[in-house]
Order: structure tokens, then sequence, then C-alpha cells
């Protein structure tokens, strides 16, 4: 019995191991996020406090028995310890089933149980022995947890300082910093595809965007002779900004539209966008691209991207609009300037020559952020073998439907409307207003496209260059991605997850005159009021509703008609139900979500 005993004791604590390395990978291994912001604070007391609560009051019942009856029922305690292990295992197994987001046995938690496991033995092996009332669970479990961290954080200290040196060894590297709530993918991509044929560039793959992915991707990905190194800044707390911003140093910095996107963090708006802008605390600042929403002024050193921006149209084949660019708004042609693109290289992509001017630091604000720093290099931005499943089926489906030209691009006149003045870079120019066409689907987009022609007229492209780049951009993947399949038109929006971009994609399908099917979860990270808001422009729009998960189920049907609501408990079953209650000429709008085989 005692051999069972300290089997299943094991167990237990592997088991709250294992609760508290999966809520420390979801924030970044920072155990004061999962202790003052975690989003789900019950989830702490089911299993932490009530699991605890239980084992132990087998202790106290049996003191509180063999004080009044002289001797304790220890194969009792033993027993009812047994149960309560086996419950707490079938609990956590309920639970991590349905999690969007479940454990990744990285490195990183591997080396971590491998710790935790050494950590029970040596200490049950040792109380056991001494004659201990009560086995250890807190000192196992701290121990293994603080030598985890230390092993982490030097390793990561390290990979820092050889990321560091990296980045020192070529000087004439520009990096292209972006941060925003949403939208950043979609710049980065963008940016690469029209800076790439003049410009040797290289850019964060899929969403790498915290301190350790970034440290990780210099380390491993970025190549020896970039020119362009553009990069994603992603943020759940004050000071993470500020963090990449002090190890990149970019000289161009991109902050774009600021929403309420992880607000259960920042708890508000004001903070989302301070942290944000702490992208302009960048020691060799050359030039800051701003969204208007960023409450900022233009300078010498800050052009706001959108102003001036108007959109002519948009629709199922893409988007239409205007922007003012300067004959003299280029880098290159800027007195403060040495940036410059040289396109009459041979040889086309990759042959650009970049130099910069370091000179630009006096636009930023000085400062070092001085928190600790202790981000995982393995876990950072990891995939779980679905997520990649999915990945891998659109980049088949894409690959497939190219040869039918889903998003065919059109041949677009270059209209130019009269010279008009405005403010640029904090003067007055002259400008001319430039009409733009790219076969992308959402108004949003328009705002983000406006980014990248600045940057690129700023880095010294003419302005008929960058119209036939921007003309034959490709989608973002899984961003308003459009596959025509069976007769069906598919629209690949999961990964967007904001209210907003959410709103505008299903105002976008409203123009689409056959019958609209959506699949969806809600909002994952969001309050009940705008899933509320999103469920009743679902119930406006779209003709049939698949709501993916349980999370925000109950919310989205009672705002949703439920004669054209159908609720997927397992998403295994999606491919049949698509089947049977989807026809040839419906467009179906995959929002937020995706299953396995897409």
């Amino acid at each position: 019995m005692n051999i069972i005993f300290l089997i299943a004791h094991a167990a237990f604590v592997l088991l709250m191991g294992f609760y508290l390395i999966t809520c420390l990978q979801w924030f970044s291994y920072k155990p004061a996020r999962i202790i003052f912001h975690f989003t789900k604070p019950a989830w702490h007391l089911y299993f932490l406090i009530l699991p605890l609560a239980a084992y132990f009051g087998c202790e106290i019942a049996a003191s509180l028995c063999a004080a009044k009856f002289g001797a304790a029922p220890f194969h009792a305690l033993h027993i009812a310890k047994i149960l309560i292990v086996a419950a707490y295992a079938l609990a956590l197994y309920f639970w991590q089933r349905g999690l969007d987001k479940k454990l990744v046995f990285t490195p990183r938690v591997k080396r971590f149980f491998a710790i935790l496991a050494v950590c029970v033995f040596s200490f049950n092996v040792a109380f056991y022995a001494a004659g201990g009332p009560i086995l250890p669970i807190f000192l196992p479990l701290g121990a293994a947890l603080a030598a985890s961290f230390a092993y982490e954080r030097a390793q990561a200290a390290r990979f820092k300082a050889a990321a560091r040196k990296k980045l020192a060894q070529v000087p004439s590297l520009t990096i292209i910093q972006i941060t925003a709530s949403y939208g950043k993918t979609s710049i980065k991509n963008f940016l690469y595809q029209i800076l790439k044929s003049d410009f040797r560039c290289y850019k964060t793959p899929r969403s790498v965007n915290t301190l350790a992915g970034l440290v990780r991707d210099v380390n491993e990905a970025l190549p020896a002779d970039t020119q362009i190194y553009i990069a994603e800044a992603g943020a759940r707390l004050s000071g993470d900004i500020a963090e990449i911003t002090e190890f990149l140093a970019p000289q161009i910095v991109v902050v774009g539209e600021i929403g309420a996107q992880h607000i259960e963090y920042f708890k508000s708006i004001e903070n989302i966008r301070k942290t944000k802008l702490e992208a302009l605390t960048s020691a060799r600042l050359k030039h800051a691209f701003l969204h208007s929403c960023t409450q900022k002024s233009p300078s010498e050193c800050i052009t706001i991207y959108d102003e001036g921006l108007e959109i002519c149209g948009a629709d199922l084949d893409g988007i239409k609009f205007s922007l003012s660019l300067s004959d003299d708004e280029s880098g290159a042609s800027s007195e403060n300037s040495t940036l410059h693109a040289d396109t009459s290289a041979a040889g086309g992509e990759g042959q650009g020559d970049l130099s910069l001017d370091a000179s630009g630091a006096a636009c930023a604000e000085k400062y070092k952020n001085s928190k600790n720093y202790g981000a995982d290099f393995d876990d950072a931005n990891s995939m779980s073998r679905a997520e990649r499943s999915e990945r891998e089926f659109y980049e088949q489906a894409a690959r497939a439907a190219s040869d039918d030209k889903i998003c065919g691009i059109k041949e677009q006149g270059v209209q130019e409307a009269p010279n008009e003045r405005k403010i640029l870079n904090g003067r007055s120019e002259q400008g001319k207003r430039h009409e733009f066409f790219a076969p992308i689907l959402g108004k949003f987009n328009a705002a983000n496209l406006a980014a990248c022609i600045k940057i690129a007229r700023f880095l010294g492209l003419s302005a008929d260059k960058i119209k036939s780049r921007v003309a034959h951009v490709g989608a973002v993947e899984h961003r308003l991605a459009r596959l025509d399949a069976g007769g069906k038109i598919i629209i690949d929006d999961s990964f967007n997850g904001n209210l907003s971009g959410m709103l505008q994609s299903y105002e976008l399908m409203r123009s689409y005159g056959g019958r609209k099917v959506i699949i969806t979860p809600g909002i994952v990270e969001s309050t009940r009021e705008d899933n509320e808001t999103l469920a009743a422009k679902i119930d406006e729009i779209f003709d049939l509703a698949i709501i993916t998960g349980e999370l925000n189920s109950e919310v989205l049907q009672s705002r949703i008609d439920p004669a054209k609501t159908i609720v997927l408990k397992d998403k295994r079953d999606l491919q049949r139900v698509l089947s049977e209650n989807t026809h040839s000429g419906d467009l179906i709008l995959f929002s937020n979500d995706a299953p396995s085989f897409i």
C-alpha cells in the first residue's frame, strides 16, 4: 500500500506541475502574469486550491481521528488520497481536451518535467526515510520551478548575447520593427513583397513576435547578407515592446492600428497605446511611420501613414484606394538620410544596395528598460501539430487554386490627381495623389498597404514601381485569403481575432449575392459584449452560422436565429457538416477559426 501511495503522491505533484507549466507557457513564462493577470482565475481555484485542500484535508481528518481514537486510519487515508489523485487526473484530462492552446512539449517543457521528476523522487525518498508525517508537495514544485527558471534564464542570456553579436556583425543592416494591436503581420508580409526585388530582405516567419522568438530567429535563420530585416513585435504587458526595441534597436519603426486586443491584460486602450509607442525609444531610430490612432503629430522623423488615405472601392476582387505621395518624400532624397535603393544592379531580386546613416538617433527618446529577462527560447511562438497541419493544408490549397487566378490582378491605369498642398513629415510639400489597386480583400488592408507604400518611398522606390508591386501583392495566409473549390467561394480569415477586423470582414461578405455561411468560435480573448455585437452582425448577414467550440456558444446562440445555427462540439465533424449543409455557389467564411483539414 505504501508503494502505491508513494506513486499516487508523485503523480499528484506531476499533475500540478502539468497545470502550472501549461499556464506559464501561455504567459511567456512570467509567473507574475499567471498570478495577477490570469484571464481565467477560476481555473486556479478548480485545479490548484481545491485539489490541495482535498489532499491535505485527508491529513487533517486523519489527525483528528488520531486525537480522538488514539490511532490514525492510514489505510483509509491512503485510499482517499489515491481517489483524489485519480479524480484530479480525470479533471485535468477533460480540461486540456477543451483548450484551444494545449501544452506544447517543447524542449523547455521536457526539461521542466525531468527536473520535477528528480525533485519529487529525491524529496519523497528523503521525507519517507525520515518518517515525515506529510510528504512534500510545494518543495519539489518550488525547487523544480526555481531550477528550471535559473537554467532557462542563463540559456536565454547566452542566446541573446549571441544574437546581439550577430546583428552587430552586419553594420549595414536596416531593421524595420512593426507593432500594432492588429495588422502587423499583414504589414510585414506586404512590405516584404514590395521590397524583396530591390533589397535582400528577410522577415520573421509566421507570427514570431516575442523577444524570445526574435532572438531565436536572429540566431538560427537571419541570413548574414540581409539588407532589410522586417520584424514583428508583440506585447501583452507594458514593457514588452521596450524589451524588443532595446534588443533590435530598429532604424525604422511602424506602429499600426491600436485597439482592444488583449485588453484583459492592459486594462485600457491608453495602456495599449503607451506600450506600442515604446517602439519610439529605439536608440537608432531614423523614422517612424505611425497610424493616426497613436495620437502623435507628424514631424521630421514621424509620418502618419494613413493621413490622406481614401478608399475608392472594396469587393471580393480587391481594394482600390488613393494616397498622396510627395516627389521629395523618400528618404533617398532627404537631407537627413542616406537610405537608398540601387535598382540599377543586374540580377533583379535582392540586388539592391542599402546604407543607413545612424545619426537619426536624435529622433529617439533614450532610455533603457531594466526588466529581468527570462523568456523561453524553445517555446517561442511554438505551434502544435494540429496548427502545422492547418498551415500545410492551406499551402496546398493555395497552390491548387493559384492556377485559377482567384484574385486575378486587374489592369489599372495610373491616375494622378492635380498637385495638392499637404503637410508631410512636419513640413509643407507639394504632393500628388496616386491611385492604387491591390488584389487582396478588406478595406482595412488599405491602411496596412499605405504604411508599406510610405516606407517604400522612404527607401527610395519610385511611385510607379510601388504601384506595380502593390498590384501584384498576394494575400497574407489566413487573413481574408480566397480559395475557390467545388463551385464554392472559401474565404480563410481564421487569424482575424479582433472585433473591428471581424466586423469589417462580415461587411465585405455582405456584398456577395449568394448564400453566405460562417464558421466561427466567436472572439476567444474578449468580453461577452463584444461577442454579442459579433453575433448580431452574423445574424444580420449570414444564412448559416456554424459555431465551433463551447466557449462562446451560449452567447452567440442568444443573438443568432436558432433556425440557421449549428453548434459543432467536435471539429472533426466539420467536413461532414459542410458537405451536408453547403452547396455550389455558397460563400464560406472561416472567421477566427480553422479546422484541422484547413
